[in-house]
């Protein structure tokens, strides 16, 4: 689950988890002062953050760790 706070800039209202160019996930209309979540079920590897607009910390990698679930 990603949890996501606006601390107050106009400039940022999104943040999304992506796989190479495909968003995965994202939480919108973020103004100043909201937060909102989303979850995922993500298997293990580095995916993408994003928050369009923004200047600092706009950009990041999450590592899942763990083994890869069967698909049945």
């Amino acid at each position: 689950t990603f949890k996501i706070t606006n601390a107050g800039t106009g400039r940022v209202s999104e943040a999304e988890v992506l796989s190479g160019a495909r968003i995965l996930g994202e939480k919108e209309n973020l103004v100043a002062g909201l937060s909102g979540s989303f979850t995922l079920d993500l298997q293990p590897g580095q995916y993408s953050l994003s928050c369009p607009g923004g200047t600092t910390a706009a950009t990041g990698v999450v590592t899942v760790g763990g083994t890869a679930a069967e698909t049945v």
